[in-house]
């Protein structure tokens, strides 16, 4: 029979053959959450043994990881924002990076009882994170896909929150009677011939939520025209870009009107969101 500390070693070998970044992390992972167990636990405990349907299981985890499949699908959950979010297969997957956007968006000086929306919601990371922070905002996420939004209202319930609300939604059909204090956005921004949709996780994500047109930027462009005529005077809107196209955002921003444009960077030190004010008065 194996032990747990055995297969670790075991699938750590294997995953660092297939060059994974961190193949004993990964590892320890997989058999955390077959086990059901925390790492402490698990060093704890390191000389028990698997039943056959835990080897048999983990192995074919370890086998789908070994092929590149992103161990947040293989383990149904992502940490953002200090949130264990459910994820699964066919929804775009939460960075660490948008974790700036979030920031940012708290720092905006808004009312107690301001209205924000969430554009590409997903698996609900920002607009959940944003709820939690500030229970007084009442916060809509959308989204085109079913599966997103059936993800969100799953990731809504389990973290009981009262002031997020998702609802499945084109950008292009946006009520025109309702105005918010921010927009935010975490659009698809990857050009679509870009050679990194062809490795790592990019690979067996939806395509829908990663690639944007020749450039990677024709969302970002339709987002900054419907904008601004869903924002109150003084709103503010926050959008998520590639690091390389902060400069093409706000001159974007620029031509469609917008004011007090400035971009931040992200935890690497790259150009990751730019906010702009939508002034008419």
């Amino acid at each position: 029979m194996v032990t747990w500390n055995s297969w670790i070693q075991k699938a750590t070998k294997i995953l660092r053959a297939s060059k994974k970044i961190a193949p004993e992390i990964e590892a320890e992972i997989l058999l955390q959450y077959v086990l059901g167990i925390d790492r402490a636990k698990m060093i704890a405990y390191e000389k028990n043994h698997l039943t056959c349907t835990q080897y048999n299981f983990l192995n074919i985890l370890l086998s789908r990881r070994k092929l590149g499949e992103p161990i947040a699908y293989l383990i149904n959950n992502r940490e953002f924002w200090s949130i264990n979010l459910y994820i699964r297969s066919g929804i775009f997957i939460p960075r660490s990076d948008t974790e700036c956007l979030v920031k940012l968006a708290l720092s905006v000086p808004l009312s107690k009882k301001a209205n924000v929306l969430d554009l590409g919601s997903g698996s609900g990371a920002i607009s959940l994170a944003l709820g939690l922070e500030r229970p007084t905002w009442k916060i809509t996420g959308i989204d085109k896909s079913s599966k997103a939004i059936k993800i969100s209202k799953k990731n809504s319930d389990k973290l009981k929150v009262k002031n997020v609300f998702f609802k499945k939604e084109s950008w292009k059909k946006l009520q025109k009677t309702v105005y918010y204090s921010m927009i935010v956005s975490n659009p698809p921004y990857i050009a679509s011939q870009d050679p990194h949709l062809l490795i790592g996780d990019l690979k067996f994500e939806p395509k829908s939520a990663l690639i944007s047109g020749k450039d990677g930027l024709q969302d970002i462009k339709i987002i900054c025209k419907i904008s601004k005529n869903h924002l109150k005077n003084h709103g503010w809107l926050l959008i998520e870009h590639g690091f390389q196209q902060a400069y093409e955002v706000r001159k974007i921003l620029l031509t469609e009107g917008y004011s007090l444009i400035r971009t931040h960077m992200d935890y690497g030190g790259n150009d990751r969101v730019t906010q702009a004010a939508w002034i008419y008065i």
